[in-house]
Order: C-alpha cells, then sequence, then structure tokens
C-alpha cells in the first residue's frame, strides 16, 4: 500500500495546453495593463465571471453533437452539466440576464481571461488561451458602435503601433445580398460565409463554392451552396463594386444596386452615420475603412462589424474583431426579447505575438532593474538595507539568494536580463562606496565590439558613493527608455 502511495508521478502538459514562462507572462500582463488603462479613460468597468458556467447557458437548451464536441463539459459531483467557457460574450449575456433589473445600463464591461475550445492542437493554436473583450450592452445607439471603434484605435495607439487598419461593415448589407438574389435564411448565411473568404482565395474558387462546390488540392470534394446562375451573377455584381476605400463611391455604388430594398439602404444608413461619429472621435481617415466586403464569421452579429489589420503583418489576418450583436441574450429572455449590444475581442497571445514581431514588446524575463550581489555573508542585513533602499525609491531591485561566487551571481543577473548590478564587499562598505556593474551596457558590448582595446574602453563598471545609489540608477534607467 506504501509503494503504490508513493509512487512517482510523470510531470507532463497535457494536450493543447501551455505554460507561459516569465518573459511570456510578464510581456502579457504589461500589454494587458496598457490595453486596460486604455478602457478605463473611456469609462469602461472590470468584470470577472466564472470559468465554468451551465452548460444550457453555453449551447442553450438542445445542443447539437458538433456543438457539444468543440468544448469542455461533464457532469459535476451535483448532477448538473456544466461546461468550460468557451468565450467571454456568453457569460456576460448570463449575468447580465441574471440581474436584469438591477444591472445598470448601459453596462460597459473589459475583461480578460483564460477561454477553452476542444480544438485540434496546431503550433500557435492551444485549446486554453487568454482572450480580452471590451462590450457595451444595452444601448442601440450607433454612438455605442463608434465608442468601441475609437477604444480600438486608442489601444493601437497606446501600444505604439502605427500602421494598422480597422475595416468595418454592416451585417444588414449582406443580408440584403441574400434577399437581393433570392436566398433564404441559412442560404444566406451560408454566402457570407463564403464572401469572408475573398482574402484567402479568388474569385472563381468563390463562385464554385456558391454553385456547384469543386475539388481541392488533395481531391476532396468541398460541397457548394448550390445556387443558381442568376444568384451568383447578383452576387458578382455585389462583388463588383467599389471597394478600394473611398467610403462614398463604394455607399453610393450600393444604394445603386439595393434600391427599393429597405435592409440594405438602413445598413448603408447606419454606416454613413458611424462614419460622421468616428471623425467627431477623431479618428484618422487613414487608419480605417469602409469594406463592403467585410463579413466577419459569427453569426449572431445584426448591425456594424469589423476588423483589425497590421498592414506590416498581414499574414497574422485579424488581431482584434467584433460587432453588434442585438439578439444574443435571447437565450436567457426568451425569443422577441433580445437587448441590444456592441462589443470588440481579441486574442491576447495572437496579439502579444504580432507586438514582439513588431519589436514593441520587452522579452526581458527579469521584473527588476537591479541585482544587489551579496559579496560577504556576513554582511546580509547591508545587502538587504541597498535592496530596501532601491525599492522604496520605487525602483525594482532583488538580492540574490543563491549560493555562489560573483561570477554566478552576475550569470545569474544575465540571464534574467537585469540591467545592473550592485557589488559591495567589506572594502567598500568601509569606504561608504559601492561599484555598479551596468550589464546591458556589457550584452551590447559582447554584439557589437570585436576590437579589444575598444573593449577595455568601455566603462562597464564604476564606482559611487553609498549616498548616491537611488540617483544614480534612476538617472541610467531614465536615459534608457
Amino acid at each position: 500500500m506504501s509503494g503504490e502511495r508513493n509512487q512517482k508521478v510523470k510531470a507532463r502538459l497535457l494536450k493543447g495546453m501551455q505554460d507561459s514562462w516569465p518573459e511570456l507572462a510578464r510581456a502579457r500582463r504589461e500589454m494587458l495593463s496598457e490595453i486596460e488603462a486604455v478602457c478605463r479613460t473611456f469609462g469602461f468597468l472590470p468584470l470577472d465571471t466564472p470559468v465554468m458556467e451551465a452548460r444550457e447557458a453555453l449551447l442553450g437548451a438542445e445542443p447539437s453533437a458538433e456543438q457539444l464536441a468543440n468544448i469542455f463539459h461533464f457532469e459535476n459531483q451535483d448532477k448538473e452539466q456544466v461546461g468550460l467557457r468557451y468565450d467571454l460574450t456568453v457569460p456576460l449575456s448570463r449575468l447580465f440576464c441574471q440581474n436584469f433589473q438591477d444591472i445598470p445600463r448601459p453596462f460597459r464591461r473589459y475583461q480578460t481571461g483564460s477561454v477553452f475550445r476542444w480544438d485540434k492542437p496546431e503550433p500557435g493554436r492551444f485549446r486554453e488561451f487568454q482572450q480580452f473583450d471590451i462590450d457595451t450592452v444595452g444601448s442601440a445607439s450607433l454612438a455605442a458602435d463608434a465608442e468601441i471603434l475609437a477604444v480600438v484605435d486608442a489601444i493601437f495607439r497606446r501600444l505604439q503601433v502605427r500602421n494598422y487598419v480597422i475595416r468595418f461593415s454592416n451585417r444588414k448589407i449582406l443580408n440584403a445580398l441574400g434577399e437581393y438574389c433570392g436566398a433564404n435564411v441559412q442560404q444566406g448565411r451560408d454566402i457570407y460565409r463564403v464572401i469572408d473568404k475573398l482574402d484567402k482565395f479568388d474569385r472563381e474558387r468563390i463562385r464554385l463554392e456558391l454553385g456547384p462546390g469543386l475539388k481541392d488540392e488533395s481531391g476532396a470534394l468541398i460541397p457548394g451552396l448550390g445556387l443558381d446562375v442568376d444568384q451568383i451573377t447578383k452576387i458578382d455584381a455585389f462583388l463588383d463594386l467599389p471597394n478600394s476605400g473611398d467610403a462614398n463611391e463604394s455607399l453610393s455604388a450600393a444604394r445603386s444596386l439595393f434600391t427599393g430594398n429597405q435592409l440594405g439602404n438602413e445598413g448603408l444608413d447606419e454606416i454613413e452615420e458611424l462614419i460622421s461619429m468616428l471623425d467627431a472621435f477623431g479618428m484618422r481617415g487613414s487608419n480605417w475603412i469602409f469594406d463592403l466586403h467585410l463579413a466577419r464569421g459569427l453569426g449572431y452579429y445584426t448591425g456594424p462589424v469589423f476588423e483589425v489589420t497590421l498592414t506590416d503583418l498581414p499574414s497574422y489576418g485579424s488581431v482584434f474583431g467584433g460587432g453588434r450583436y442585438d439578439d444574443l441574450v435571447e437565450r436567457f429572455l426568451g425569443e422577441g426579447q433580445g437587448v441590444p449590444a456592441v462589443g470588440a475581442s481579441v486574442g491576447v497571445d495572437r496579439l502579444l505575438a504580432a507586438l514582439t514581431e513588431l519589436g514593441r514588446i520587452d522579452q526581458r524575463r527579469a521584473t527588476s532593474e537591479v541585482l544587489v550581489t551579496v559579496m560577504d555573508k556576513s554582511r546580509t542585513a547591508d545587502y538587504i538595507e541597498i535592496t530596501s533602499e532601491l525599492r522604496n525609491a520605487g525602483i525594482p531591485a532583488e538580492m540574490f539568494l543563491g549560493g555562489g561566487n560573483l561570477q554566478k551571481q552576475l550569470k545569474y543577473a544575465d540571464r534574467l536580463g537585469i540591467p545592473y548590478a550592485v557589488i559591495a564587499g567589506s572594502d567598500e562598505f568601509e569606504k561608504s562606496e559601492l561599484s555598479i556593474k551596468d550589464l546591458e551596457l556589457g550584452r551590447r558590448i559582447a554584439e557589437q565590439v570585436e576590437d579589444r582595446d575598444e573593449w577595455k574602453e568601455q566603462k562597464q563598471q564604476f564606482t559611487i558613493s553609498r549616498s548616491e545609489l537611488v540617483a544614480t540608477i534612476r538617472e541610467r534607467l531614465e536615459a534608457s527608455r
């Protein structure tokens, strides 16, 4: 029995999961801190909801086998069917409806947290990942949609990303396209699912998917929607409309196509109103485009939709997206009892990877700016005092708590990317002096300087008075920023 109790357990990471090492976790938190600061300036409130919800809250009362196959779900000890959240929007809808009588309206919140999907793991694709959402629930005003776009614009400016484009359209325009070509409701949804592939495939491939279908490169059959030639011709006419970024030209051409179509003209009117509000928010015209073809894959959108792409990293596709979803809460309130809502969502690690590639992320592992080395263990109290002085001055610092000589301690600092080390032995303490080693300079010299004499001339280490410690470190840190 005792043998079983002491049996060694293999340390392993579950398939589709990932550990976030300090450099990733630190960078993620700092990026989210910047994003959240922007949300607060717009008056949005933080919110947290449980990662586990009732299964019916996540999928409805009668989920399909396909829906169940895409989430983590099980029966708990109370015999309840539960599941892990797959996004942050459904839990928000549940919370809003559960507190329907008391919650302030409009309810404006931002939230970050883990979501879970039973996807096939691939490089960069995990079953647990971080998501960030910002939503306004309870406002039908297009000013709420414009404000979400303004928040997103401000987020990218805060993150010092210049080359980005916010593309937007209106789901009502695509729904009107379905009416225009005589498609039923389900065909209409399928049409904008196919149109959503325009940035991946050529027009001939799109026509085949709208019509009879085709075989891919492997020979596998991709079924088509079965639309007839007349219907496909009308969709072609829509796709031929001017869509080069001149909003007035696109709006005028679309109005001509949708003459007499109430839904289409309603969607175009909303786009015109939205554009006027973006100007009022001070958004630069070079950073947004009215894109007639923008579909967004999720079927619950009911009005304006948008996506953000980085022009320097087109392979990343959309890094932020969202839109209006006025019917999502019907699951909780009943059919016809929708509540107006608009929001945006971003895959945190996807955005972080993009910002890292753009050089906008500090990839240091450490949070400390200074390592206080320990040269004489009998003076431990003095080293603690030095470390505390730096911390009390607002300078992140740590004292080396391991064993080993100075070389080992400096190697530790170098591995973590700590820029400065404080060195003091008995002689320095007697003279009330400290040595400062600029480890960041040392790293740059190692990469750039090849000549030995030039290497010797670089002042990586210097001595200061004990009383000058805080001022010296602060000055050098500010100069390096």
